[in-house]
C-alpha cells in the first residue's frame, strides 16, 4: 500500500472518501451495484461506529484506506479501524469465525491507530504510542511463532503486537514482507526475503523484525514498499532503494540491463537528483515515483524507464502546476497538485476517467479541485493497491471558492 504523506493529525474533521478502479471480484464489495471496474469515482460512506454510546448519526470520517489482495482496512479520524472483504487467512482481524463481510466491521481490541497498511494476505496497524500490531497469514507478521506458509502455521485471527518493535514512527508493507521506521531513523524489515527485498544481503526469510545495518549512521525519515522492493528517504533527502529490480524499479545507475532475477539485496543510493531535494517518494507494483522540492515529478520502472525520468505531460503542462505528491500502483499512476486536483495515467480502468483506455500522459480527473463547484472536492490524499486490478481511493475535503 501507498498513500500520500498526510498524517492523521493533519486531516480535517470533514473528509469524504471516493473509490474507483478495481476488477478483482472480491473488491467489488466497495459498491453495492459494482459488478466490474468502477470507471468513475463513487462515494464510499464512512463506517458507523459500533459503540452503542457513540453518535451514529455523525460517524467519524475516513482518513485512510489500505487495499490488500481480497480485503481492505479503513482508518477513521477517531483512530478506529474497520475491515471488509475476504478473510480466508484471517486478514480481516475479526476472529476465526468471520471470513467475509460486505460492510465495514470494526476490528475489536485495538484503538488509537494512526496508520494502517496491508500486504497480500496480512494486515498491519500502528498506534499513537509507537506499537505495531499485525494479523493474517503467517510469514510477514513479525511474531516469533509466525514462520512460513509451507509449514502450515495457523493464521493470526486478531491484531497481535509485534513485541520486537517499539518507538515506531511509520510502517509499510509489500505483498509478502513488511518494514518499520523508528523515531530515531532506524529501519527494520521482516517477511519473505526473495529478491533481496529485506535489505540484509541475500534472500533469506526473516520471521521477526531485523535491523537493516546498511542505514547505521544514516537516519531515515520516510519509508515505502513496492510489491517486492522498497525505498527510503534519508533526513538529508537522499533516496535509497533495494529489492527486486527486474523492471528497473530500483533505478540502478551502474547497470541498466533488465534481468528477470535482477535484485539489489542491500540498499543503494540513487544519485539522479543532485540539484533538487526530494519531498515525496512512492513505490508500486513494478515502478517508482518521486517529487522534488521544485514540484517536478519523476518516474521509473515498469521496464519502460530504467532511471528517473521527468514527467512533463503534453506541451510540458505538468511543469505548469505545482505537484505535491505522487503514488503508483501496478501500471498506473496518480499525482496531486497544490490545488487538490488529481492527475492519472497508465492502464485503463483504474484511472477514474470514465473509460478503459490507456492514457500515456497525465490527465486531470474531472471533479477534483478547490472550487465549491467541483463535485468531489479538494483531494488531500490518494491511495492505491499494489496489484493491477486494485481499487483506488481519494480522501477529499470540500474546497472553498478561489478568486
Amino acid at each position: 500500500m501507498r498513500s500520500f504523506s498526510v498524517s492523521l493529525d493533519e486531516m480535517p474533521n470533514n473528509t469524504v472518501c471516493y473509490v474507483w478502479g478495481g476488477g478483482n471480484k472480491y473488491q467489488n464489495l466497495f459498491s453495492a451495484n459494482a459488478t466490474k471496474q468502477l470507471l468513475d469515482p463513487v462515494i464510499f460512506p464512512a463506517p458507523l461506529p459500533t459503540n452503542a454510546s457513540a453518535d451514529t448519526s455523525k460517524p467519524s470520517p475516513i482518513v485512510d484506506i489500505s487495499f490488500g489482495h481480497h480485503h481492505a482496512i479503513i482508518l477513521t479520524k477517531d483512530g478506529l479501524i474497520y475491515t471488509m472483504g475476504i478473510g480466508k487467512y484471517d486478514e480481516l482481524g475479526l476472529g476465526e469465525d468471520i471470513k467475509k463481510t460486505e460492510i465495514p466491521l470494526q476490528v475489536p481490541g485495538i484503538s488509537n491507530v494512526i496508520q494502517v497498511v496491508t500486504g497480500k494476505y496480512h494486515s498491519m496497524a500502528l498506534t499513537r504510542d509507537g506499537e505495531v500490531f499485525t494479523w493474517g497469514r503467517p510469514g510477514s507478521l513479525g511474531h516469533p511463532k509466525s514462520q512460513w506458509w509451507y509449514f502450515n502455521q495457523d493464521p493470526c485471527p486478531t491484531p497481535t503486537r509485534v513485541k520486537a518493535l517499539s518507538g515506531i514512527k511509520a510502517i509499510a508493507s509489500g505483498l509478502l514482507h513488511s518494514i518499520a521506521l523508528t523515531h530515531e531513523g532506524s529501519v527494520f524489515s521482516w517477511g519473505k526475503g526473495e529478491f533481496g527485498r529485506l535489505g540484509h544481503g541475500g534472500a533469506g526469510n526473516k520471521a521477526v523484525p531485523e535491523h537493516i545495518t546498511a542505514f547505521d549512521g544514516l537516519p531515515i525519515k520516510a519509508i515505502h514498499c513496492g510489491s517486492a522492493f522498497n525505498a527510503a528517504l534519508s533526513k538529508d533527502n537522499e533516496l535509497w532503494v533495494w529489492g527486486r529490480n527486474d523492471k528497473g524499479q530500483c533505478a540502478n545507475a551502474e547497470s541498466l540491463q533488465v534481468d528477470i532475477m535482477r535484485q539489489e539485496s542491500i540498499p543503494a543510493k540513487i544519485d539522479s537528483f543532485p540539484n533538487s531535494n526530494l519531498v515525496s517518494i512512492a513505490c508500486g507494483g513494478q515502478q517508482m515515483a518521486a517529487v522534488t522540492s521544485d514540484h517536478e515529478l519523476y518516474q521509473w520502472g515498469n521496464g519502460v524507464w530504467l532511471e528517473p525520468t521527468r514527467v512533463d505531460g503534453d506541451n510540458k503542462d505538468m511543469l505548469k502546476v505545482k505537484i505535491l505528491d505522487a503514488t503508483v500502483g501496478k501500471g498506473f499512476s496518480f499525482a496531486l497538485d497544490d490545488k487538490g486536483r488529481v492527475f492519472s495515467w497508465g492502464i485503463g480502468g483504474q484511472l477514474g476517467l470514465g473509460h478503459t483506455q490507456k492514457i500515456v500522459v497525465p490527465q486531470a480527473i474531472e471533479g477534483f479541485g478547490p472550487d465549491v463547484d467541483d463535485k468531489f472536492g479538494r483531494a488531500l490524499k490518494v491511495i492505491t493497491g499494489l496489484e493491477i486490478n486494485s481499487r483506488v481511493a481519494a480522501i477529499v475535503v470540500k474546497g472553498e471558492r478561489t478568486s
